[in-house]
């Protein structure tokens, strides 16, 4: 096989399984997402990028402030537990949020299934997390380095 078609060889490769591809790096890179999704949670915000409801009731609030912690909106975090539990799961060519906190399927209930996920807004922050490791692996491939 002569270098030219060895070259089209892993283009060809790469267009024809670039949804796996992007998903892979993406995935490898599970610590952005949860990066911005806790920093989403801890502004208030949700997938959707809503504010988070309803509000802390009082007696939350009061503990809130005692600890030192945001009363101005709900961030969902008290000891860090279920900020902590956060990680990416792929499933064919999507990606997912979900979390492994005992209090998720309380918080879900109370407070909506948006709190996993990235706001359109933070998409951008995303494609700049991914990209250099998209392009290092693109290269990679293309140009044979094991």
């Amino acid at each position: 096989m002569t270098p030219l078609t060895e070259l089209i060889d892993r283009v060809e490769y790469l267009t024809k399984n670039l949804d796996e591809v992007v998903i892979m790096v993406a995935e490898s890179q599970e610590d952005l997402f949860k990066q911005i999704n806790q920093r989403q949670l801890f502004g208030g915000q949700d997938a959707k990028g809503e504010q988070i409801t309803p509000s802390y009731t009082t007696g939350t609030v009061q503990i809130k402030r005692r600890k030192g912690q945001p009363t101005d909106r709900v961030t969902l975090e008290d000891t860090g537990d279920f900020y902590d539990s956060i990680f990416v799961v792929a499933e064919g060519d999507k990606l997912y949020i979900a979390a492994s906190d005992d209090k998720l399927q309380k918080l879900v209930t109370k407070y909506g299934p948006d709190i996993l996920g990235i706001a359109q807004e933070n998409l951008g922050d995303v494609c700049q997390g991914i990209y250099d490791p998209l392009l290092d692996f693109i290269k990679k491939v293309i140009y044979d380095r094991q």
